[in-house]
């Protein structure tokens, strides 16, 4: 480890060790918030179809299609965030309405046109939906702080909240008129359209149509908060709008490093992070080429355990 050279070979070398996907799949659970996913509770009245299985049926097949993508297929943060296959077993294919699986083993199956890359996972839903409901808010608020690492304020005094009127032409947008208040949408314009995105999908991860008979919108915009670029995506399609915004590599890259480095970043790991996320999309966005990037650097090599 007296060279960069050998760095990068001992790099490689762990890399190819199996024990490096139980890793990555580590940092993924990390990453999408899927922690607690084993203690998910959803209202049994609302939805009968759930069950305590589900949880980690939808953790597993999390860990298959990103093992799968960074160690099997072209390694793209991208295809991790728009692939238009999963990995399930019958079991889940069933659930998820897909066909043409048999058997406990994960393995590749399409998916419909609404349902792309691992936020349309069950897992990633099921960690981020209400009891009874989407919770479109919770949706919208994790993306933005955790995934594009945006910064939002904290909400102001409670409010008078507006009276809610809702027909069978009412949206879940209808659900939240206090959040169209000047006093909550400077932060809302960020968080709800954002989750209104996620709407095709039900809280225990399932396609639908309509939401208790009233028509679902799941078209809506990103914006960020840095720069407040704001970008609108038709139905089905927030998950390639995610995946096209540069906050979502960068704010990877900084996920990642710290992940990697085992604290929080610093001050003075700003130019390199920069450095680190210039170079993660000039190579196509490649995560397994970040990772080394990231562990052949000098902050990492020389890096003390916090």
């Amino acid at each position: 480890l007296a060279s960069a050279e050998g760095i990068e070979a001992q790099a490689m070398r762990l890399l190819a060790d199996p024990k490096a996907r139980s890793a990555f799949s580590t940092f993924i659970v990390q990453w999408l918030g899927l922690r607690d996913l084993d203690k998910t509770i959803k209202d049994p009245a609302t939805f009968p179809a759930y069950n305590q299985q589900l949880p980690q049926e939808f953790l597993n097949e999390t860990k298959a299609f990103s093992e799968h993508i960074l160690f099997d297929g072209d390694s793209s943060l991208k295809t991790l965030l728009t692939a238009n296959t999963t990995r399930a077993n019958k079991t889940l294919a069933e659930y998820y309405g897909l066909g043409g699986v048999a058997g406990d083993k994960f393995v590749e199956a399409p998916l419909p046109a609404k349902r792309l890359g691992i936020l349309s996972h069950g897992s990633f839903i099921l960690a981020h939906s209400g009891e009874a409901d989407t919770n479109p808010i919770r949706r919208g608020s994790f993306v933005q702080r955790h995934l594009l690492c945006g910064v939002i304020p904290d909400p102001p005094a409670i409010l008078e909240a507006p009276e809610i009127k809702l027909t069978q032409e009412s949206t879940v947008e209808d659900l939240y008129p206090q959040h169209r208040l000047p006093a909550c949408k400077g932060c809302h314009v960020f968080m709800n359209p954002l989750g209104f995105g996620f709407e095709d999908l039900d809280a225990i991860g399932r396609l639908r149509s309509n939401d208790n008979g009233r028509r679902i919108v799941s078209s809506g915009y990103v914006m960020t908060t840095s720069a407040g670029e704001k970008k609108d995506f038709a139905a089905g399609e927030i998950y390639k709008s995610i995946a096209d915004m540069p906050e979502t590599a960068a704010c990877f890259t900084l996920r990642m490093f710290q992940y990697a480095m085992g604290r929080p970043a610093g001050k003075e790991d700003q130019t390199l992070l920069l450095r680190l996320a210039r170079t993660f999309r000039s190579n196509d966005f490649r995560v397994v080429d970040l990772v080394m990037d990231i562990v052949t650097s000098e902050a990492f090599t020389t890096r003390r355990s916090q």
